[in-house]
């Protein structure tokens, strides 16, 4: 067995441990104190330095002068409670549903690991814990903050709930789609419900505003071309005989093409004042920070792959036909460094998916990632 994923294996516990002490306790966004202290704590019982480049986010440098890799981790949860009857579930009402606890705890594993191996690095390595994934903002707000500067390479990992541990998958170029989301306020005038005629439903205007946008993708999108939306939340209201003030309408689109986010998100706009106006209604339409797509860069591919490998067998390694149809934030740092982003099986078939309530990943996947983190940060600073 390889040397690094033995000493992981050997502090499987204490990573489990640091997990489990991180989905009790999610918090969701950009404000994760509890999140941030404890990741920090945990630092500093290394013998780290950690750093708060913004109010929730974490770093902290490991290694000498030379080149500098990055290694990421998410922190958030998600706004949704938690049903799986686990030991150590939530207690709160929101979830580690997207596996970000384990994210944090394979890199802390890391920190460990490359602590015991301090010596041996030939450059610098830059932990980075972030803040507010699941919103797209966090991994911006790190870059604006400086933590992508004098950054040569950049990795992170992300758990897959409904594949084996011990695997693990990837593509080149193109990881994933970009998003747009945007939040309507229809603006109406409530009323009592037996007198409708003196009233301006906005209810009725945001289900005009649904059926319209849904058929965007199917009508107005190549079918060539990768493109869906969602619409998280519609409605408003208060009472079976109020008809309200206002209701909102909250969706995002994710595709590959820059034309057809660029197609879509006119298109938005141009429904809801048109549909607005026909009812008599006014509105806001606030659009969000724009999420671009992941990129692999091809030869830090090629370069960490062997890594990999090293960890967890070349049989392991799973080529992705194509890029994954959601959206990562990590896709700000490859904006600016070439990076890679792989996912780690923490599952199997059948299990829940991510982001479902049931959700339940494979802790064995925990010491394989930390391994992985660290064997190729050692690796590619090694031949560098």
């Amino acid at each position: 067995m390889n040397e690094i994923r033995a000493e992981a294996e050997a502090m499987k516990q204490s990573i489990i441990d640091d997990r489990r002490a991180l989905h009790m306790h999610p918090e969701i966004g950009m404000e994760l104190p509890r999140t941030t202290a404890y990741v920090s704590k945990r630092l500093r019982e290394m013998g780290y330095a950690p750093q708060k480049p913004i109010d929730s986010g974490v770093t902290a440098d490991i290694g000498r002068p030379g080149k500098t890799i990055l290694l990421r981790a998410d922190m958030d949860a998600l706004p949704t409670k938690e049903e799986a009857d686990l030991p150590f579930c939530s207690k709160n009402d929101y979830g580690h549903l997207c596996g970000h606890d384990m994210h944090t705890a394979m890199l802390l594993g890391a920190a460990k690991l490359l602590k015991a191996h301090e010596d041996e690095l030939a450059g610098t390595v830059r932990l980075m814990f972030q803040p507010g994934e699941e919103g797209g903002m966090g991994a911006r707000a790190m870059v604006e903050a400086g933590v992508t500067e004098g950054v040569d390479a950049a990795l992170a990992l992300h758990v897959d709930s409904m594949a084996k541990a011990g695997t693990i998958s990837y593509v080149e170029g193109v990881v994933s789609t970009m998003m747009e989301s945007f939040y309507i306020t229809v603006q109406g005038r409530g009323g009592h419900g037996s007198s409708p005629h003196l009233t301006v439903d906005p209810l009725r205007v945001v289900v005009l505003i649904y059926d319209a946008l849904n058929g965007l993708i199917g009508k107005e999108v190549d079918p060539a071309k990768t493109a869906v939306l969602t619409i998280g939340k519609l409605g408003g209201g208060s009472a079976v005989n109020i008809i309200p003030d206002t209701a909102e309408i909250w969706g995002a689109f994710r595709c590959y093409d820059l034309d057809v986010r660029d197609h879509l998100f006119k298109r938005v706009f141009e429904i809801v004042d048109h549909i607005t106006k026909m009812m008599g209604a006014t509105y806001t339409l606030t659009k969000n920070v724009s999420t671009p797509g992941v990129m692999n860069d091809p030869a830090l591919c090629r370069a960490l792959l062997p890594c990999v490998a090293d960890i967890l067998g070349e049989e392991a390694l799973i080529r992705s036909e194509r890029p994954m149809s959601g959206t990562e934030d990590f896709a700000h740092v490859t904006k600016k460094v070439p990076g890679m982003y792989m996912m780690l099986g923490a599952g199997g078939p059948g299990g829940y998916p991510m982001h479902n309530p049931n959700v339940v990943f494979d802790e064995d996947a925990l010491p394989l990632g930390s391994a992985i983190l660290a064997h190729c940060a050692l690796r590619w600073l090694e031949r560098k």
